[in-house]
């Protein structure tokens, strides 16, 4: 006998405004780590100072730090699409519009010709 109003509050729960508008609400909530990458890194033009570095990053914001003979030399402008780059010195400050991936073109305004050591290091901030 005690079945029977638990059996009947059911019945009520069941065919309340909810279930009669068919409503289902999920929640989803995911963890998505932070990965970032230097991908490529060549040059462009080493007679007129430019070198391309690629990455790949969802960080909000990273920081490319070229090292190498290229360490010792500042960048004099950067161009790349989907992020802001500002330069300090031999770094990029970047802020990308979305994650992925980011191409950025470094113009040193000088003959990189004689260059025989570079690298690049992504800094998550």
């Amino acid at each position: 006998m005690r079945k029977v109003p638990a059996l009947l509050a059911t019945a009520m729960l069941c065919s309340g405004p909810a279930a009669a508008a068919n409503e289902v609400s999920f929640q989803l909530r995911a963890t998505v780590p932070v990965m970032c990458q230097v991908t490529d890194m060549r040059a462009i033009d080493l007679a007129a100072g430019r070198v391309e570095v690629a990455a790949a990053c969802n960080a909000d914001g990273f920081r490319l730090i070229l090292g190498g003979e290229l360490g010792e030399l500042a960048i004099t402008s950067a161009a790349g699409s989907g992020a802001a780059v500002t330069v300090h010195g031999n770094q990029l400050a970047v802020r990308p519009d979305r994650p992925g991936s980011f191409r950025f073109q470094l113009d040193y305004g000088k003959d990189l010709s004689a260059v025989q050591s570079a690298s690049a290091i992504l800094n998550i901030y």
